[in-house]
C-alpha cells in the first residue's frame, strides 16, 4: 500500500516500545503517562502533589497569564513570575517618554509603587474532569459529522452557561482526542495585577531576532507581577484598598545549579500541536503550505530589512512588524529543517504501514481510513494551497487590514452611538494604523504581494480589478494609482474621512480603491475557494476523528497523549545538549560571558546596558556565580513544549523552580507535529539569573526575601 524503507521501519518498531519523554499529558493523566517512568527519573513526589482537588498541589501554582502564556506564583505574597514577552504589553502600556519603562526596566521597590495594569488578568486551574457522557448525551450517531458537531458546539455553549449559573468558578469544555473526549476545566480569575518589576528589554529581550529560536541564547526573558484580591481573599477589580493574594500553593525556588541529566519538569499550557497527522497532511505541509509561506515572507522580509537599514528612525518604526513577520517565518524554516534531517514523513509513513501490520481484526477499517485519507487528501489539495496562499499574500496587504477593521467599525455601530463616540473611533484607528508608517515601504510590500498573487495564483481567482495585468511583470503604475486614490493609506485621507463625521455628513468608504480591491479578494475567496476548503476540511476532521480512535485501540506500545489546545498540560525530561548538525555540540548551559562577547559584535540586537558591564568587569557575582565562578543564563532540557508554554515553571525532581520557560531551539520546531529526543530542546533562563538581575541589577533585592529559596 505504501513504500518505506525496511531499517527506519524496524528502528520505529524499536522505538515505539520504549518510554520516551515526549508528550503533553493533563494532570489527571499521571497515571497514563507512566508515574513508575517519572519515579525511575529520579522524580521525588507523588501524583497527588502533581494534582489534587484535595490538597495544595504543584498545578495551583500555576496560571494561564494574560490571553496565551503561563505564569507561577513564587512567593506567600502572590508575586508571580512570566516571560519578560508576556508581560511586555503591559510594560509598553505604562511607558512613556518620561518613563520608558521599555528601554530603561522598571521596578517597584515597595507595593505602593507596583502599578496596575486594567487589561489583564491570570486565571487559576480548580479543577477538571471528564465530561464526554454529559456533552455526548442524546448527540445522534447516524448524523453528518458536521451537524454532529454543531449540536456538540450547542451542547457545550448551553452546558457551561448552566454551569457558571451555579457556580462563582469560570466553565471551560474542551475536546481531546479530534473531540471523541471532552473535559470541563474550572477557572478562578483574578483581574487586578499589578506590575513589579521587568529588566530592560535590552536584557530581557536580549538577542531580538538575530537569537530567536537559537541555542545558545542569552536572554533574561521573565518579569514579575503581583496578584491583588478583594480585602475578602476574592477576585475583584483594581481598588487601593485591595490586598495582596495569599496563595494556596507557591514555587519554592532552588537555586543550587544544575548538572547534565538532571530531571526537568514543566507545567503549562501549550497551545497547540498535531501530532497524529496523516502523512499525506505532513507531505502537503513540507512540498507546499510552509514553502509558498517563507518565499512570501521572504519577500517581505527583503524589502523591510532594506529599508530599515537606510535610516534610524525606520529601523525602529519597523522593527514590531519585521519582528512578528520573521517569527513564524524562521520557525517555519526550522520546521522543514526538521522534517528533511530526521525523515519525519518516512517515519510516519513506516508508522502507518506498523498499524496496519498490527492492527488484528481492525486491518480492513483503518485500510479503508487511509484510502480515503488518499482520496479526500488528492481533492483539498489545490484548494488547501489556494487558501494558503491567498491569506498569506493578498490578506497580507497591509491597506486591506486597515479596510477591515474600517469595515468592522462602521458596520457594528450600535444604533445609539454618538458622532463624537465614532470620531473618537476613527482617531484611534488612524492613530494606530500609521503611527511608524511609511508610504514607502507599504507600497513596496503592497506591490510584492499583488505581483506574487497574480504570477502565482490560477487566473480563474485573480479579482477582476486585476485581471488585465496578468502577465504583467510590473505592476508599478497600478499600485502607483491605487495609492494616490486612496484615502486609507494616509493619514490625510483618514482626516478628511473624520471631518466628514464632524460635519455631520453620512460616510460612505465602498468606493475607495482599496475597498473595491478588497472586497473583490473577498468574493473570490467565498465564491471559489471556502465551500469547497471548508467541505474537505471537515471531511478530513471526521477522518481524524476516527483514525485516532484506531490508533488508540491498535498501539498498545504506548499512551496515546492529547494533542496540546491551551489547557493545563505537564512535560518531563531532563537537562542536556544536543547536535544539530555534523561535529556541532552544544552545551546545556549559557553564561554572562557570552552576553558581554555578544554586545562586542557589533549587532544592535545585542546592546548590553552599561551597568551590566560594569558589574561583569569587577566580578561582582556574589552566590549567583556557579563552581566555575560564572553567572548561568540559560539552559536547554528535553521537556516536549510549545507556544504558550512560554513562562512555564520548570521543576526540579522535587517540584521546586529551577527555571522559566520562553523558547525552543529552531532545529526541534518540528515537535508540533514529531517530537524527537535526539533533537528536540526547550529554553529557559536560569532562575539563578532571574535573581541575579533582581538582586545586583535592579538593586531590589528586597522581593528575594518574600521568596522560599534554597542555595
Amino acid at each position: 500500500m505504501k513504500r518505506f524503507n525496511f531499517l527506519l521501519f524496524s528502528l520505529i518498531v524499536i522505538s515505539i516500545t520504549a518510554v520516551a519523554k515526549e508528550g503533553m499529558w493533563l494532570p489527571l493523566m499521571v497515571d497514563q503517562m507512566s508515574y513508575e517512568d517519572l519515579k525511575n527519573r529520579g522524580f521525588k513526589l507523588t501524583a497527588d502533589e502533581i494534582y489534587s482537588v484535595n490538597q495544595a498541589s504543584l498545578t495551583d501554582a500555576v496560571v494561564i497569564f494574560g490571553g496565551g502564556c503561563t505564569g507561577e506564583v513564587i512567593s506567600r505574597d502572590g508575586l508571580i513570575l512570566t516571560n519578560h514577552h508576556c508581560g511586555f504589553g503591559s510594560i509598553q502600556r505604562h511607558s512613556s517618554v518620561e518613563n520608558n519603562y521599555i528601554q530603561n526596566g522598571f521596578w517597584a521597590m515597595n507595593k505602593n509603587e507596583e502599578l496596575p495594569n486594567s487589561q489583564l488578568s491570570v486565571k487559576f486551574l480548580v479543577s477538571m474532569q471528564g465530561f464526554t457522557g454529559k456533552v455526548m448525551a442524546d448527540i445522534e450517531k447516524d448524523i453528518s459529522y458536521v451537524e454532529k458537531m454543531a449540536l456538540i458546539k450547542a451542547k457545550i455553549e448551553n452546558l457551561e452557561k448552566s454551569i457558571e449559573d451555579t457556580s462563582a468558578y469560570q466553565a471551560s469544555i474542551e475536546g481531546f482526542y479530534e473531540n471523541n473526549e471532552f473535559y470541563l476545566f474550572m477557572y478562578n480569575e483574578y483581574m487586578d495585577i499589578r506590575l513589579v518589576g521587568a529588566p530592560p528589554e535590552s536584557i530581557g529581550g536580549f538577542g531580538g531576532d538575530t537569537d530567536n529560536w537559537v541555542w545558545p541564547r542569552h536572554s533574561a526573558d521573565f518579569s514579575l507581577f503581583r496578584i491583588y484580591t478583594g480585602p475578602d481573599g476574592k477576585p475583584a477589580e483594581y481598588a487601593e484598598e485591595n490586598v495582596p493574594y495569599i496563595p494556596k500553593k507557591y514555587f519554592s525556588i532552588d537555586a543550587g545549579g544544575i548538572e547534565e541529566g538532571d530531571f526537568t519538569m514543566v507545567l503549562g499550557y501549550p497551545g497547540s500541536t498535531s501530532e497524529y497527522l496523516y502523512s499525506e497532511e505532513l507531505k502537503l505541509i513540507q512540498e507546499a503550505l510552509y514553502p509558498d509561506r517563507i518565499k512570501l515572507r521572504d519577500g517581505r522580509l527583503e524589502i523591510i530589512n532594506s529599508a530599515r537599514n537606510t535610516d534610524e528612525k525606520t529601523y525602529i518604526d519597523y522593527a514590531v512588524k519585521q519582528s512578528r513577520i520573521a517569527n513564524a517565518w524562521k520557525k517555519w524554516k526550522g520546521v522543514l529543517y526538521g522534517f528533511e534531517r530526521f525523515d519525519v514523513i518516512e517515519k510516519r509513513l513506516a508508522y502507518e504501514e506498523w498499524l496496519i501490520k498490527n492492527s488484528g481484526g481492525l486491518k480492513n477499517e483503518l485500510s479503508e481510513i487511509y484510502d480515503m485519507y488518499d482520496d479526500t487528501y488528492n481533492a483539498f489539495k489545490p484548494f488547501g494551497v489556494a487558501v494558503n496562499y491567498f491569506f498569506e499574500s493578498a490578506m497580507a496587504v497591509e491597506p486591506f487590514q486597515t479596510v477591515q477593521k474600517l469595515k468592522n467599525l462602521l458596520e457594528n455601530q450600535p444604533e445609539e452611538t454618538t458622532d463624537e463616540e465614532l470620531i473618537s473611533k476613527l482617531e484611534s484607528l488612524s492613530t494606530s494604523t500609521f503611527e511608524g508608517y511609511n508610504q514607502s515601504i507599504d507600497k513596496d510590500l503592497t506591490k510584492f504581494l499583488l505581483q506574487s498573487y497574480i504570477n502565482d495564483m490560477d487566473e480563474s481567482l485573480v479579482p477582476p480589478s486585476l485581471k488585465e495585468l496578468a502577465g504583467s511583470k510590473d505592476i508599478s503604475g497600478y499600485i502607483n494609482k491605487l495609492y494616490e486614490k486612496s484615502f486609507i493609506t494616509s493619514p490625510e485621507g483618514f482626516s478628511n474621512l473624520i471631518s466628514l463625521v464632524k460635519k455631520g455628513k453620512k460616510i460612505k468608504v465602498s468606493d475607495d480603491p482599496f475597498v473595491v480591491l478588497f472586497d473583490e479578494f473577498v468574493n473570490v475567496y467565498r465564491e471559489l475557494l471556502a465551500q469547497d476548503y471548508e467541505y474537505y476540511g471537515n471531511e478530513l476532521e471526521n477522518l481524524n476523528q476516527q483514525y485516532i480512535k484506531l490508533i488508540q485501540k491498535i498501539d498498545t506500545t504506548k499512551q496515546i497523549y492529547p494533542d496540546a489546545n491551551f489547557t493545563m498540560r505537564i512535560t518531563y525530561g531532563q537537562v542536556e545538549g544536543y547536535s544539530p548538525s555534523d561535529a556541532v555540540e552544544y552545551h546545556f548551559q549559557s553564561y554572562l560571558d557570552g552576553v558581554i562577547q555578544k554586545g562586542n559584535s557589533g549587532n544592535n540586537d545585542y546592546i548590553v546596558p552599561k551597568k551590566l558591564v560594569e558589574i561583569y568587569e569587577i566580578g561582582d557575582f556574589g552566590k549567583y556565580a556557579d563552581a566555575s565562578g560564572k553567572v548561568p543564563v540559560c539552559f536547554i532540557a528535553s521537556n516536549h513544549t510549545s507556544g504558550g508554554n512560554s513562562g512555564s515553571p520548570v521543576l526540579d525532581n522535587s517540584g521546586k523552580l529551577i527555571g522559566i520557560n520562553f523558547d525552543r531551539t529552531w532545529e526541534g520546531t518540528m515537535s508540533d507535529f514529531y517530537f524527537d529526543e535526539e533533537i528536540c530542546r526547550n529554553i529557559s533562563v536560569d532562575i539563578r539569573y532571574v535573581l541575579f538581575i533582581i538582586d545586583k541589577f535592579a538593586g531590589a533585592g528586597y522581593l528575594l526575601d518574600e521568596m522560599d529559596i534554597t542555595w
